[in-house]
């Protein structure tokens, strides 16, 4: 698995990568404010401060983007400050006003959020909603070598089977993850917060397609993000890197359940 942002630089310097399936398929990156925040969107962030985790972190192509859409000059009609990921000082400086929106990982928003003192709303630009998270990624040699294309698209199917029993069984699925990283249970608040979250962005009770399968003008906004900020020219290919036959039968066959019986199924 890689990036989103690593996915399309190797795709940069070698034409022949594909990115196969994505994990979770939406973006996540978020712009978020508390839930009683006067700020609607972010356009309503000019004159004020947003937190973002660290300078040059994953989520300033979409801060940057999100910035530049609504015709805001970073640092001069939004004041950027680092505040750190997910831990008693970055939320501290959220619940004191230090900072009156963060930008960060989904994993790092929920961490803020899981002990219920900070509610947060999402303004996120739904145009970037669809930018994917980490990504299956490999080369055209590869998926031509029948083993290896065999081995790949069984650990997708297993991706995907796991997020459709997850979202139909999200307090089983909590289970079954803790009894394996029993390190990230320890606040169990935080777990399943983390659990709703990941269902809520894999996309499997709202996309209507398979788990992991991402629309070519999704790679194209992504292209065009990270050509904006300067990560990759913008002429690159987003149906060569995400789309053609080859990735649509890689989705077609990893796809080739039965998710109506599994997310029934009896825990």
């Amino acid at each position: 698995m890689s990036s989103i942002t690593d996915s399309v630089i190797a795709f940069s310097k070698n034409s022949d990568v594909r990115a196969l399936m994505c994990n979770p398929p939406q973006n996540i990156f978020r712009i978020v404010v508390p839930e009683d925040s006067d700020i609607e969107s972010v356009e309503d962030l000019e004159g004020r401060t947003l937190g973002i985790a660290e300078a040059g972190g994953g989520e300033e192509p979409i801060v940057n983007a999100s910035l530049e859409d609504a015709g805001l000059a970073r640092d001069q009609d939004v004041r950027i400050q680092p505040i750190g990921d997910a831990g008693p000082a970055s939320l501290n400086a959220i619940l004191e006003g230090k900072v009156d929106a963060y930008a960060g990982s989904y994993p790092d928003i929920s961490t803020l959020s899981a002990d219920g003192r900070l509610v947060t709303r999402d303004i996120t630009p739904a145009a970037y909603n669809a930018i994917p998270g980490d990504c299956m990624i490999t080369t055209v040699e590869h998926l031509e070598n029948g083993e290896t294309r065999k081995q790949l698209v069984g650990l997708a199917r297993a991706w995907a089977k796991g997020a459709v029993y997850a979202a139909a069984h999200p307090e089983e699925a909590t289970q079954m993850a803790c009894a394996q990283v029993p390190q990230e249970c320890q606040d169990m608040a935080f777990a399943t917060k983390y659990t709703a979250d990941t269902i809520a962005l894999s996309g499997v009770t709202s996309s209507g397609g398979p788990f992991g399968a991402v629309p070519v003008d999704a790679w194209q906004t992504t292209i065009d993000v990270l050509s904006g900020s300067g990560a990759v020219d913008g002429d690159l290919s987003a149906d060569e890197l995400g789309g053609g036959t080859d990735v649509e039968s890689f989705v077609n066959d990893y796809s080739d359940f039965d998710a109506a019986d599994l997310g029934s199924a009896t825990p």
